[in-house]
């Protein structure tokens, strides 16, 4: 298959496609530098929102029916031969040890690196629809394809990995993050509420509550083997959340 050959490229998705039961046909869609301009395209009518564009919800969801029977797995996509394609698709952890009902919005990604070996739980991020238009920004090599087509061969190019788990804090881990960073936001459920984690004057853990300006202590036995921290059953911290 020749990259610089859009027909071909095409003709490649719609099998890979059918394969997955999504229906897809070459027909007219407006140029990506013209809408007033048609041109012969990828159309994948369950995959477009009413603007005939490609929906992000959709692509999420095909990634999630991949990971709902291996929540634990990464959803890897990469073209052969073209550099900077990795990405890795994983259920947020945090919404998995909480017992959450999960959807397709549960889906992160990473893509800072160049080899899986390099993954890190802290890199990863929720998806962002302003960054998304036809898909993702492509990078080079991809030649005369669309933006849709460079997208949707990157994501057709999957397989399903072990993700290493993550790893969990230590008090020693946390205290050391605070002498660094200063006082670390933690989910208190309540928007109206703040709350920190900081030093005691002894230089230990503490939770201080913005509400009622009280300050809990937390040890160890806050800190899961699941790369959180919990305070009365849940999670206020996570090492996915990029501390």
């Amino acid at each position: 298959m020749q990259l610089n050959n859009p027909l071909e490229v095409m003709n490649h998705l719609i099998s890979l496609l059918a394969a997955e039961g999504v229906e897809a046909f070459i027909g007219k869609v407006a140029h990506e530098y013209d809408v007033n301009e048609l041109e012969d395209g990828l159309r994948i009518p369950a995959w477009e929102n009413d603007k005939q564009e490609l929906s992000r919800k959709a692509v999420y969801e095909f990634i999630f029916a991949k990971l709902a029977a291996n929540p634990r797995k990464g959803f890897i996509t990469e073209m052969p031969g073209v550099p900077n394609t990795l990405n890795v698709y994983t259920i947020n952890p945090c919404k998995l040890d909480a017992g959450s009902e999960l959807n397709c919005w549960d889906v992160m990604v990473w893509c800072a690196g160049s080899s899986i070996d390099s993954f890190n739980w802290e890199e990863c991020v929720e998806g962002d629809d302003s960054a998304w238009w036809e898909g993702w920004d492509i990078p080079h090599g991809f030649g005369l394809l669309s933006r849709r087509v460079a997208n949707l061969l990157i994501l057709m190019h999957y397989k399903l990995v072990e993700l290493q788990p993550v790893k969990p804090f230590s008090e020693a881990e946390l205290i050391q993050k605070v002498i660094s960073n200063g006082d670390l936001y933690c989910e208190s459920g309540d928007h109206t509420d703040r709350w920190k984690l900081r030093l005691s004057p002894a230089g230990t853990l503490v939770l201080h509550k913005q509400s009622d300006d009280s300050q809990t202590p937390i040890t160890h036995a806050n800190i899961n083997d699941m790369g959180g921290v919990v305070l009365d059953g849940r999670t206020i911290m996570h090492r996915s959340w990029n501390y």
